[in-house]
């Protein structure tokens, strides 16, 4: 419960009028009076009086409410429902109380609007490394970085991507067990293999679709889902509810102006100038209100201001492109000759030698290191890199100390990628054109 007085409180405005306050404002007293906590379970409640010394963060709203979970057997289902007591159902009650507080139905009006799904499949043995290791050109074992980002399905129905991170992921996993996560941003769609939408399908069905578009023969891919991985869907309502249309005031300042003794924290908290989606926000909405409410004489971080630093801009243009100089871009090599001409009439600039330094043109002296895990350092050697590799190897060995020398060769060929040999009694529908080289893109 919120309690509105007579007395004003009113904020700081920023240095030269930086940012805009929440246009919903006022200098109207508000302190936070009591808690009413449920036990959904017991159904019993209780109630909790607070003074203005009673310190209270809110963390309205959440990305993962109404998360559903299924199993290897079971879909994930769909249930949107608001749970009382949730972030979202707290957000609401309290955004009744002023508009100060914010608009929590901006970000979920149409759960179907924000919601994606993700599955995390475990492979169980050695069966599917192969596969892995030929997209990623690597062992997953290494106890480095296996894909660095997201590697995407360019062609996926479902818009899928995967990526693989450090292994072991987690303190218990199996030395021999790598844990993948498989993401979906079109879960209504039917599949290109399995002809059903994601957000119907069992985790073995999800891990099914995502060994097609890793190259695995039709005639493996049920064997490989069935038997050699454990896949876990999991459907989440909200999960891009911060990326739906929003204007200034639909999240409330992380102190709003007036507030006594609470605060909003997290990633519905309106941070200037912070990108959300990170755990920087989030930290940085917590930092502000423990500074502000305590009056502790100490900044928050600052943002960086790397959109408009051109440098950071080159910096991440070429390291996207995979380390290829703005002369390569474009469809043909006249395209490439024109930009060539073009970049080449700033020579004897400054602008030119910032083009080599960070990459946009070739140059020896600044080659861009695009080694897959490792850092952008040109000091990283040949001999640094052999050791990793053999680091990696020797994991995988000891992994898997009785893997045939031959495994690795069972990789795809040309003759194994048929459409045509599906699984003796399948009746999974024909599933488009297989391509015997997926099209990703990391």
């Amino acid at each position: 419960m919120m309690e509105h007085g007579p007395y004003t409180l009113k904020r700081e405005e920023p240095e030269n009028g930086a940012f805009p306050r929440n246009p919903y404002s006022t200098p109207n007293k508000k302190v936070a009076k009591t808690l009413v906590i449920t036990d959904l379970k017991n159904n019993e409640t209780k109630t909790i009086e607070l003074s203005e010394n009673d310190f209270v963060f809110i963390t309205n709203g959440g990305l993962v409410e109404s998360t559903t979970e299924g199993n290897q057997n079971t879909p994930a289902g769909f249930n949107p429902a608001l749970k009382k007591g949730s972030g979202w159902d707290t957000w609401n009650r309290i955004a009744a109380v002023d508009p100060s507080f914010g608009h929590p139905q901006k970000f979920i009006y149409d759960p179907n609007l924000t919601k994606w799904m993700s599955a995390t499949a475990t492979t169980l043995d050695d069966e599917i490394i192969p596969y892995i290791e030929k997209i990623t050109g690597r062992s997953p074992f290494g106890g480095h970085t296996v894909t660095g980002g997201i590697v995407s399905v360019k062609d996926s129905n479902w818009l899928m991507s995967w990526t693989i991170n450090r292994q072991q992921q987690f303190r218990d996993q199996p030395a021999d067990q790598i844990s993948v996560w498989i993401d979906a941003l079109l879960p209504d769609n039917p599949g290109n293999y399995i002809r059903k939408k994601m957000q119907d399908c069992t985790g073995e069905e999800i891990c099914e679709e995502w060994l097609y578009h890793m190259g695995v023969p039709t005639d493996k891919i049920h064997e490989l889902a069935s038997n050699h991985c454990n896949t876990i869907p999991v459907m989440m309502p909200y999960v891009d509810a911060f990326f739906m249309p929003r204007e200034l005031g639909d999240r409330p300042d992380v102190v709003p102006d007036g507030a006594v003794n609470f605060a909003f924290i997290g990633q519905f908290a309106e941070e200037p100038r912070d990108t959300i989606f990170t755990t920087e926000y989030s930290m940085r909405t917590g930092m502000e209100a423990v500074y502000t409410l305590f009056d502790v004489d100490r900044g928050v971080p600052e943002v960086w201001n790397s959109e408009y630093d051109v440098r950071d801009m080159l910096n991440a243009a070429v390291k996207l492109r995979d380390g290829e100089p703005l002369t390569t871009f474009g469809r043909n090599g006249l395209e490439h000759k024109a930009i060539e001409i073009a970049l080449n009439r700033t020579k004897g600039t400054y602008i030119y030698e910032m083009l080599k330094t960070f990459g946009a043109i070739a140059d020896s002296d600044h080659p861009v290191d695009m080694k897959p895990g490792m850092r952008f350092d040109a000091s990283f050697s040949e001999a640094d890199e052999a050791r990793l590799m053999q680091e990696a190897k020797d994991a995988e060995a000891a992994a898997f100390p009785n893997r045939q020398a031959d495994a690795a060769a069972a990789v795809i060929t040309p003759a194994e990628a048929s459409v045509d040999a599906q699984p003796a009694g399948s009746d999974k529908p024909e599933p488009e054109e297989h391509l015997d080289k997926p099209e990703v893109t990391k």
